[in-house]
């Protein structure tokens, strides 16, 4: 009759070493991986109606048109159409961010940009302190921004798509 074999005992002095060891090592690598991924991300300058992260860097390659508006300002709501058809017929050249003067719900906002027709991205948080201005004292009120970064305006009140390309002519002069 063949000897059952049985089963040796796990050495469980080994098993706590390597577990312990592998543990900290794992714990070490996501450390370094955690750290090296904050560091490559930056935080967001603002937020859109969408929930997306944004960053005024992406617009380092163009001219920004930061539009303040809100759904109480008549002016604001004529300007919309304007705004549109720059947006439609510039932006490979500029690019229009418009901010809430109101601080509302993303929804809310959601909801502003359907009943407006709103084409152009629409900011859910302020992005003043990232921007170096401070709220406007009338609306509607635009700003340019160029590319490195230096500030024109406001420009007040509703604007044209003719007073637009006006505005951005004479700020490329003088930038």
């Amino acid at each position: 009759m063949k000897k059952k074999q049985m089963l040796q005992p796990i050495n469980y002095i080994k098993i706590t070493k390597v577990t312990k060891y592998t543990s900290l090592k794992l714990s070490i690598m996501g450390l370094i991986v955690g750290l090296f991924l904050n560091a490559c991300s930056q935080p967001a300058d603002f937020y859109y109606v969408d929930g997306r992260e944004g960053r005024l860097k992406d617009y380092n390659d163009k001219w920004l048109l930061i539009n303040y508006w809100a759904e109480w300002c008549k002016p604001c709501i004529e300007e919309v159409p304007e705004l549109n058809h720059f947006y439609q017929q510039y932006s490979d050249e500029y690019a229009i961010l418009a901010v809430s003067f109101d601080s509302v719900e993303s929804i809310v906002l959601m909801k502003q940009v359907e009943k407006y027709n709103m084409l152009y991205p629409l900011v859910a948080s302020i992005p003043k302190p990232n921007l170096g201005i401070g709220m406007p004292t009338a609306l509607p009120a635009n700003y340019l921004r160029s590319p490195e970064g230096k500030i024109f305006g406001p420009l007040l009140g509703p604007q044209t798509l003719e007073s637009l390309l006006a505005a951005f002519t004479n700020a490329k002069k003088s930038n």
